[in-house]
């Protein structure tokens, strides 16, 4: 992982040197991915309160079968929009492509659009409402007039803003804040 980053890895809890919630930890707080997901598996489920700050996909207790891992494959192209979702952009005469599951957000800045993703970021000229009629079934959310979120890189969620896994903190208009919240629960329990 020190030269790689991986879309999903399966993390057994119980290993030698480090424990698997330590791994874990390491992987979002040191390493600061937010990005990989993370799929715990033990014969033990007691550890549910230490994975939640880990923020993993799924826990899957021993001993597996296909069907539970199958299960759990089809949840993370769910999440991400299947692999085949990208968005497209263009800038300076040129279009650009990236996958839907690697931005984090959106920002409006006048006409000027800046993206965030998991590689740095971009900016080009559009509509941030045309953006989102574009990316609205992947989980993004529509915060601010000048902020899009994804919703899984959603690190902190309050009544009045969101902190992201970059701990940017955005606020969210005073209008969608309702809206906001039930998108966000519906789109955890969907995914």
């Amino acid at each position: 992982m020190e030269k790689e980053q991986y879309d999903i890895i399966f993390l057994d809890i119980m290993l030698p040197q480090m424990d698997g919630v330590e791994l874990g930890s390491y992987i979002r707080n040191v390493k600061n991915d937010n990005y990989t997901q993370i799929v715990y598996i033990s014969s033990e489920t007691s550890y549910a309160m230490e994975l939640f700050e880990v923020r993993p996909l799924n826990f899957l207790i021993k001993p597996l079968d296909e069907k539970k891992i199958q299960k759990v494959l089809e949840l993370f192209l769910k999440l991400n929009g299947g692999m085949e979702t990208i968005f497209s952009y263009r800038k300076r005469g040129s279009s650009f492509k990236i996958e839907l599951s690697k931005i984090l957000y959106f920002i409006r800045d006048n006409r000027k659009i800046i993206m965030v993703s998991i590689h740095g970021k971009d900016q080009f000229y559009d509509s941030l409402e045309t953006i989102y009629e574009q990316v609205k079934d992947y989980g993004f959310i529509l915060i601010h007039k000048s902020f899009l979120i994804n919703h899984r890189y959603i690190k902190v969620i309050s009544y009045d803003s969101v902190m992201m896994a970059d701990d940017t903190e955005f606020p969210i208009s005073q209008m969608r804040r309702n809206e906001v919240r039930e998108k966000y629960f519906k789109l955890e329990k969907d995914f």
